[in-house]
């Protein structure tokens, strides 16, 4: 199958949810459109919400270029200072009518 056909069928969709809801979402048609947007989200917030030596570890991972263990670190240890947050790729399909009218579709969230 090319890229070009699963563009026609699906779309992936990554969102972060806290014990007070939603805080983030993005989506793209590949999965690794998503990583520069979680990128963006856990070094905006990393400062404030993790202890400052996982902080520095997440800042120094996105500095070396590795978006998706920065990714992880930060998932891996938000929690421990503040709030706990959860991240969640969804592959939603075009064919699902909920998933294109704007209403949430994330039971599995």
């Amino acid at each position: 199958m090319i890229r070009g056909e699963i563009v026609q069928a699906t779309m992936y969709a990554a969102v972060v949810r806290a014990p007070d809801g939603v805080r983030f979402v993005a989506a793209g048609q590949w999965a690794d459109e998503l990583a520069p947007p979680l990128v963006e989200y856990v070094e905006q917030r990393c400062d404030d919400v993790l202890w400052p030596s996982e902080a520095l570890q997440v800042r120094a991972l996105i500095a070396d270029s590795q978006p998706y263990a920065a990714i992880t670190a930060y998932f891996e240890h938000v929690g421990s200072r503040w709030d706990e947050e959860r991240l969640k790729i969804h592959l939603v399909s075009r064919d699902n009518p909920l998933a294109w009218r704007g209403r949430e579709n994330y039971a599995s969230a």
